[in-house]
């Protein structure tokens, strides 16, 4: 699990990052730790790889505040979950805004801490990863973030919000390794994720970016079923 902690407070950030380690402890759960005095030192390692399950935000610190900070990262992340810790109550509406898990007053107490790490730790995002092999760099995509899979000759493109990476699979080695109950082939050549649909037509599937993927008639069936599903649970 990949925590990011961005504090300009030297106490807080210790304490945040104590908290997590504890709790890596406690739940025999793998942990990484980045803390970050400024929003721009978070954004220089958000931009190269949005691999982080869980981020606490400080609200004032530097030129980019926190609130701003999550805007930005809500343009082309979905799931991260997103926790303010401040003394700034008046920003608690905003928090809403950007779809925050929690807004902690400091000093944040351990088991509130606990709480929000419990609840990222157990998203499909914490837990699902497509492992990406590309000019001798390997990186992970969480599941949540890929938004379909377009299937060529020998490769095929997985499609997230920020961009595409290509990978050199079979259609049967993709369903492999998107199996997590959320992914339907909708076409011969495409792989939808569920999470990531806005709306679907008889014979075309629209994405949260625009992009309209072909819909095999026997097909239709299965994306209404699991369209239908997902969201009741996201309610529930």
């Amino acid at each position: 699990m990949k925590i990011a902690i961005c504090e300009d407070a030297e106490f807080f950030s210790k304490q945040l990052a104590g908290y997590a380690n504890e709790w890596a402890v406690e739940r025999n759960v793998s942990v990484d730790v980045f803390a970050y005095e400024t929003a721009e030192e978070f954004l220089e390692d958000w931009n190269e790889n949005e691999d982080y399950d869980i981020v606490f935000l400080d609200i004032i610190m530097g030129t980019i505040d926190g609130m701003e900070l999550a805007n930005i990262i809500r343009r082309t992340n979905y799931d991260v979950a997103l926790v303010f810790v401040t003394n700034r109550g008046e920003y608690v509406g905003g928090g809403y805004d950007v779809l925050a898990m929690h807004f902690l007053t400091k000093p944040a107490q351990k088991e509130k801490i606990f709480a929000c790490l419990d609840r990222a730790n157990q998203s499909d995002r914490a837990n699902k990863y497509f492992l990406v092999d590309q000019q001798e760099k390997v990186f992970r995509i969480p599941h949540a973030d890929i938004l379909y899979v377009e299937k060529f000759a020998h490769n095929a493109e997985l499609v997230t919000a920020k961009g595409k990476h290509t990978v050199r699979r079979t259609m049967a080695q993709l369903k492999g390794e998107l199996d997590d109950g959320l992914f339907v082939q909708c076409h011969k050549s495409y792989i939808v994720n569920i999470r990531r649909i806005d709306s679907y037509e008889s014979s075309f599937v629209t994405m949260v970016n625009g992009a309209k993927i072909p819909l095999s008639k026997n097909m239709a069936k299965e994306i209404n079923k699991k369209f239908i599903e997902y969201g009741t649970n996201k309610r529930g």
